[in-house]
């Protein structure tokens, strides 16, 4: 439980710094790249989708984060997660009155304010971004990836992939016929 906990802690961590790199790399110079107007009329819908994966992957974080600490893990990993929903909080506050003003339908979405609005979002979102990535940092230094990557193992059951063949004295266990890999999966007489 502590392993799959963690590493759904890690996996949505991952997922959620990436997704904001990916938005102050990409999404949103290339937005900006396209002219104001263009930028103004594609921004409601991404921010509208964006905050939706962004919002559940950092409560998914924070969720199997605590998960992970009830099943034996350390502290850290609450606090942790904690770091990556402490962005919502920041956006709450500090960028929401930018991001009401730029999805407001009744603005001018050729002016020069227009421009201003969304270079100012920008530079917002790269200050959020730098407090995801922390919080990244935190689950995969506390994640250790080793631990990620035996994690996966076990899901996935690569550990039985040793034995690819029956040996001499081993026959196949009576729960492996259950098994999608059960012929992987050999026991003792």
């Amino acid at each position: 439980m502590r392993q799959i906990a963690e590493f759904v802690a890690v996996l949505s961590c991952g997922l959620f710094a990436g997704a904001a790199v990916y938005v102050s790399l990409v999404e949103h110079p290339a937005r900006m790249g396209c002219g104001v107007e263009l930028a103004a009329t594609e921004f409601p819908p991404s921010y509208r989708r964006g905050t939706i994966l962004q919002v559940t992957l950092a409560v998914v974080c924070l969720l199997s984060s605590i998960a992970a600490w009830l099943a034996g893990a350390t502290l850290c990993w609450v606090v942790a997660g904690v770091l990556q929903v402490s962005v919502i909080p920041f956006t709450l506050v500090v960028i929401l009155p930018t991001n009401k003003q730029l999805l407001s339908p009744h603005w001018n979405k050729r002016s020069a304010q227009a421009g201003q609005l969304l270079v100012r979002w920008g530079r917002l979102h790269a200050v959020e971004k730098r407090a995801r990535r922390i919080g990244a940092a935190t689950i995969l230094v506390l994640g250790n990836l080793r631990k990620a990557v035996l994690t996966v193992g076990e899901v996935l059951r690569v550990r039985n992939l040793r034995h690819p063949r029956p040996h001499v004295g081993l026959s196949c266990a009576s729960s492996c016929r259950l098994d999608p890999l059960y012929f992987h999966r050999w026991s003792p007489i």
